[in-house]
C-alpha cells in the first residue's frame, strides 16, 4: 500500500507591519521543521510529506516535497519573513503549526494516539494552544455553512448578519474563558479572536454569494429575490485586516480572496461590456485543413483566415479586417476552383447548424482582456472596494489591488499594454514591498520560458515528453474523482484526437491513485480516452510534479515549448484551440497506447 504523509502549510512567505505607512519587510530567513514519526515501518516506497503553502500577498500556491526518512525522521526548511500559521496533515489528523522566522520547530508524532502530536521549540506554545482551540470549535461548534441553505431562504441578508453578529459574540465571550482557564498570554488570546472575526466574515461574504445562486433557481422565493443592500457588507470595517499578528493566520488570505469574488465587486467589473465574435472555421481554414492543392498566393490569402479563428472583440479595427477579408469576392474564386471542398464544406456547415453549433457567433461579454476595458474594470472595482472597505491607507486595499493586477495582467498579450497597466496600478499601491513584489510579476509576465528544474519532478516531465522532442507538448493533470476534469476531456474529445500523432504537438494525460482509483481509471480511459496517451504515476511520482508545479488542485494544464521549456504552468485550456491555429500547428492521425 503507498503512503503518503502531507505536510500542509498555508504559509504566506511575507513580512508586514501593523501600518501600512510603515512597510512591510520580506527578509530571507528560514523556518526549519523536523518531526519524527514514533515506531515508523519503512515501506518499499518512501513515504512521502508535501508542504502546501501560499504566497500571501499573490495568494500562488506553492508545494514542496519531502521524504521520510527508514528510522521516521523528516525535516523542512520553508523561506518565512512573517509568522505563520500552518497545518501539519497526517492522513486524515491535522495539527496546526505556527511557525516564527528562524524558528526551529519539532514535533513527534505517534500513529497509536493520532490525536497527540507534542510540539517542541519556537512557536510551541501558540502552535499547542491553536491546536486546542481549533479541535475545540469542531467538538463544540456546529459546521457554519451546514443550515446556510436553510437561513438563506427564510432570513434576509440584515437579518443573517444579526445572527451571526450574536454567534461571533458569544465566540468571542467563550475565548474569554479559555483565556482564564488555559491562562493564555493575550498575545495568543488576540490570534485565536482574530481567527474568529476573520472566519465570521468569511462566512457573510458566503452567504451573499451562494443566496444569489440560489436565487436564480429558486424564483417563487421571495426572500431571495431581495437583493442585498450595501449596507450589508459594513462588517468588513470591523475585520483585522490592518492588525500585525492576523496576517499569520490562513483565514486572512482566505477573506481577501472572497472580497475578491464578492458580488459587488464581481457586478462592477461584470458592468463592462462589449459586443463579443466568435469564428470557429472559415471555407479558407477549412481547405487547409483538408490540405487543398491551394497555390502559394491562394495559400497566403487562406492562411490570413487564421487570425480569425477564435474569439475577438468587436472593435472597428477588427471589424474592418473581418468584412475584407470575409468579402465575397475574395471566397468566390476559391467557390468555383474547389467546387467539390465547398460541396463537403456545406456539408459540414449545415450539420453544424443542424446540431446547434454555431460556426459564426455574436454575443455580448464582460470578459474583456484591451487595455481600455481591463482599466474600466479595474475604476469600478477598486471604486466598489473602498466603499466596502474605506480605511486609507490600507493593507488590505493594497493586497487586493496586487491580486487584481495579477489576474489582469495574464490576459495581456501586448508588452506595450502590460507596462501602461503596470505603471498605472503601482501608483495604487502604498506599502512598498507589495509594489516590488508587483514589480517582479510583472517583468516575469513576459519572459519567454522557464528551463525545467533539475529536480525530481523535472526528470519525471524529461521522461515522459521525450518522445515527443521538437513539438509543444500539453500535459493535463486530472482524476476520475475530477468533475471538472471529465467535463473539459469531453469539450475538448474531437480538438485533441484530430491533433492526435501532430508532428508539432501532443496531448498528455497524468494522474495517479490519489486522484483515480485504479480500477475507475482503467474503466474511464477504455470509455473516453482510449487511443490517447495517458499516464498513471505512483503517488510518489506525482508528488514530484505537484512540488514542481506547484499543483493544489486540478484540473491542471501546463505548456512545454519544443525546447523542452515552460511557457505557462497554468495554461487555460480553453486558449487551446486558438493557439494551435496561430502557431499554424499540424494536424495528424496517428494513435498513441495509453501507458499505465
Amino acid at each position: 500500500m503507498k503512503q503518503v504523509f502531507l505536510l500542509v502549510c498555508s504559509c504566506a512567505l511575507l513580512g508586514c507591519t501593523s501600518s501600512v505607512k510603515n512597510n512591510t519587510e520580506i527578509n530571507s530567513d528560514t523556518f526549519l521543521l523536523t518531526g519524527h514519526i514514533e515506531g515508523y515501518k519503512p515501506a518499499a516506497e518512501p513515504l512521502i510529506g508535501k508542504i502546501y503553502y501560499e504566497e500571501l500577498f499573490t495568494g500562488k500556491p506553492l508545494v514542496k516535497v519531502t521524504e521520510v526518512a527508514p528510522g521516521g525522521y523528516f525535516q523542512a526548511s520553508i523561506p518565512l519573513g512573517h509568522s505563520q500559521e500552518m497545518n501539519l496533515n497526517v492522513g486524515s489528523r491535522y495539527y496546526t503549526l505556527y511557525a516564527l522566522p528562524k524558528g526551529k520547530l519539532h514535533l513527534t508524532l505517534n500513529p497509536d494516539y493520532p490525536d497527540s502530536c507534542e510540539y517542541k521549540g519556537d512557536g510551541a506554545d501558540i502552535s499547542k494552544e491553536l491546536n486546542f482551540y481549533y479541535g475545540f470549535r469542531r467538538t463544540h461548534y456546529s459546521n457554519d455553512f451546514s443550515g446556510m441553505q436553510s437561513d438563506m431562504e427564510r432570513l434576509s441578508p440584515n437579518d443573517f448578519k444579526v445572527k451571526r453578529e450574536k454567534v461571533l459574540a458569544e465566540r468571542l465571550r467563550t475565548i474569554d474563558s479559555l483565556q482564564t482557564a488555559r491562562n493564555l498570554s493575550q498575545d495568543i488570546a488576540d490570534l485565536i479572536r482574530y481567527h474568529e472575526q476573520l472566519y465570521n466574515g468569511h462566512i457573510l461574504l458566503s452567504f451573499a454569494d451562494f443566496r444569489r445562486h440560489l436565487g436564480r433557481a429558486k424564483l417563487d422565493n421571495q426572500i431571495l429575490q431581495q437583493p442585498t443592500p450595501p449596507d450589508y457588507y459594513t462588517f468588513l470595517q470591523d475585520m483585522p485586516f490592518e492588525k500585525k499578528d492576523a496576517v499569520s493566520l490562513s483565514q486572512y488570505r482566505d477573506m481577501i480572496g472572497s472580497i475578491r469574488f464578492a458580488p459587488p465587486i464581481m457586478d462592477a467589473g461584470n458592468s463592462v461590456k462589449d459586443t463579443i465574435i466568435t469564428v470557429k472555421y472559415t471555407f479558407l481554414t477549412y481547405l487547409l485543413d483538408k490540405n487543398a492543392p491551394l497555390t502559394d498566393e491562394e495559400r497566403k490569402i487562406a492562411e490570413g483566415h487564421r487570425y480569425f479563428i477564435g474569439t475577438h472583440k468587436a472593435n472597428p479595427a477588427f471589424l474592418k479586417a473581418f468584412n475584407e477579408k470575409l468579402d465575397r469576392s475574395v471566397y468566390s474564386p476559391f467557390e468555383e476552383k474547389y467546387k467539390a471542398w465547398c460541396d463537403s464544406f456545406n456539408v459540414k456547415l449545415q450539420k453544424d447548424v443542424d446540431a446547434g453549433n454555431s460556426v459564426l457567433s455574436v454575443h455580448i461579454s464582460s470578459v474583456e482582456n484591451d487595455l481600455e476595458s481591463l482599466t474600466k474594470r479595474w475604476e469600478k472595482c477598486n471604486n466598489t472596494f473602498k466603499k466596502m472597505y474605506p480605511q486609507t491607507p490600507s493593507l488590505a486595499f493594497d493586497i487586493f489591488a496586487l491580486q487584481y493586477f495579477i489576474g489582469q495582467l495574464k490576459g495581456i498579450a501586448s508588452p506595450a499594454d502590460a507596462d501602461t497597466l503596470y505603471n498605472e496600478r503601482i501608483s495604487f499601491i502604498t506599502d512598498n514591498t507589495i509594489k516590488e513584489v508587483m514589480r517582479e510579476k510583472y517583468q516575469k509576465r513576459f519572459s519567454s520560458s522557464d528551463p525545467l528544474q533539475q529536480t525530481k519532478g523535472g526528470e519525471i516531465v524529461r521522461r515522459l515528453i521525450a518522445p515527443h522532442k521538437g513539438k509543444y507538448v500539453l500535459l493535463d493533470f486530472w482524476g476520475t474523482t475530477c468533475g471538472p476534469c471529465r467535463g473539459d476531456i469531453d469539450q475538448f474529445s474531437e480538438l485533441r484526437k484530430s491533433y492526435t500523432g501532430s508532428p508539432d504537438f501532443a496531448y498528455l494525460f497524468i494522474t495517479s491513485s490519489q486522484n483515480s482509483p485504479e480500477k475507475d481509471y482503467r474503466k474511464y480511459i477504455a470509455e473516453h480516452l482510449k487511443g490517447e496517451e495517458s499516464y498513471f504515476l505512483s503517488d510518489y511520482e506525482y508528488a514530484y510534479l505537484e512540488e514542481l508545479f506547484a499543483m493544489s488542485g486540478i484540473p491542471r494544464y501546463v505548456l512545454i515549448n519544443p525546447e523542452g521549456e515552460i511557457l505557462d504552468d497554468g495554461y487555460d485550456i480553453y486558449q487551446l484551440e486558438k493557439f494551435l491555429n496561430e502557431k499554424g500547428i499540424k494536424k495528424g492521425a496517428s494513435v498513441f497506447k495509453t501507458f499505465f
